[in-house]
């Protein structure tokens, strides 16, 4: 099938045994054929031991021996990519939280539009009431007020920032730029796309969260994170 665009999943993994095989071939039997990069970010549950590259010819498994953080993941898939500016970046998580299709919602609309830079995907579009009780009550005020602070900054009308599913074209971001290893990569990123002037979209996606007893990896103390990174700053 003939794209404008070439995309590249990139897809950080820490202890994903139970999921990211089952991510990944569900990626494979959509429509539209992309790069998957999967970074691994110092597994110890055995997905180090994965042969993922089994799964699809298109797929590339990188590992770290340490554990440095979701943000430092997703820059390592990055800089495999960072020379390649007419490609797409599509984020996505190993968890099985956000069915695949998205990614081929996301294909579309670049497809569709050429002026489109930057698209997210956004568990709030659609609101209601079973998605606030799905996430849970102080995860959905946590989200509201970080992409409250993002908003009010920058002057956007973004609905969730801290989504995992973020996508944009490698010309419109310079990756040494970025430098958060940790869940702070969410708001760096987005940050980066409004000061460079790139107007984000953003499409409504399904939502499936887990527990933590379930492999659930972002906590209140990641959040606080995110926060602090937001409120001190200014000058970067």
């Amino acid at each position: 099938m003939y794209m404008k665009f070439e995309y590249t999943v990139i897809i950080p993994i820490y202890n994903e045994v139970n999921t990211i095989e089952k991510v990944l071939e569900k990626i494979s039997t959509l429509d539209y054929k992309t790069k998957i990069i999967v970074v691994d970010d110092g597994s110890s549950d055995g997905s180090e031991n994965l042969n993922l590259e089994d799964i699809n010819e298109n797929i590339k498994h990188y590992k770290s021996e340490k554990n440095f953080g979701k943000g430092n993941a997703l820059r390592k898939g990055l800089a495999f990519i960072s020379q390649e500016k007419d490609s797409i970046a599509i984020f996505f998580d190993a968890d099985d939280e956000i069915p695949t299709n998205v990614i081929e919602q996301i294909i579309e609309a670049y497809e569709k539009d050429v002026n489109i830079n930057a698209i997210f995907g956004s568990r709030f579009l659609d609101f209601s009431l079973s998605k606030i009780i799905e996430m849970g009550f102080h995860r959905y005020i946590a989200n509201r007020t970080l992409t409250a602070i993002i908003n009010f900054r920058f002057k956007q009308n973004l609905t969730d920032m801290e989504t995992a599913i973020k996508s944009f074209k490698i010309q419109n971001l310079n990756i040494d730029e970025l430098k958060e290893d940790g869940f702070e990569i969410e708001p760096e990123v987005t940050k980066f796309l409004i000061r460079s002037n790139i107007d984000i979209m953003e499409i409504p996606i399904k939502y499936l969260p887990r527990s933590r007893a379930e492999g659930k990896k972002i906590s209140f103390s990641d959040g606080f994170k995110t926060l602090k990174y937001l409120i001190h700053d200014d000058n970067k």
